[in-house]
This record gives structure tokens, sequence and C-alpha cells, in this order.
């Protein structure tokens, strides 16, 4: 597992990318949860649970966000992992 400095600059970065896109992703992906590593998009997923299964395996390290493609403002704290609409 990363320092939380580590992850909490990968989110950071992670979210500041997933801003960026989210134009382009709410007409492609409004609705779903994308799994971000090193400010890109790697996948998308029906669930947060889903998502987050996919991160832990792929990612022991735990250097990775999830976001909700969403036009909702959300807080994201940096010791979260995903912005969740409550769906699981």
């Amino acid at each position: 597992m990363a320092s939380t400095r580590a992850h909490d600059t990968e989110v950071r970065s992670n979210y500041e990318a997933f801003r960026a896109a989210l134009p382009g992703l709410l007409s492609t992906n409004a609705g779903e949860f994308a799994v971000l590593r090193h400010c890109e998009v790697v996948e998308f997923f029906a669930t947060t649970t889903a998502a987050r299964e996919f991160a832990e395996q792929e990612y022991s390290d735990g250097l990775y966000s999830i976001q909700e493609v969403t036009d909702r403002k959300v807080f994201i704290s940096p010791r979260t992992h995903a912005v969740s609409s409550g769906r699981s």
C-alpha cells in the first residue's frame, strides 16, 4: 500500500484529470463509475462495488480513485476512493 501522501496526491491529480475529461464522458458514460490511475480513466463500471473490486485487484498499492460520471457537484476527500450516489 502506498503512503498516505502518495495516495492523496494520486486522488487529487486523478480528480483534476477527471474534471477536465468530464464534458466528453457525460455524453458516453453518464451515471457510470470511472476508475482512474495516474490521471487516466482505466475502466467504467455500473456500480461503485464493481469499480472498487476491480481497482483493489488491479492496484494493490492503492493508487487509484473512483469517480461517478455526473454533472452534480461533489465533495471529494483526499482519503476517499469513491464518490457514491448510493448505488453499490
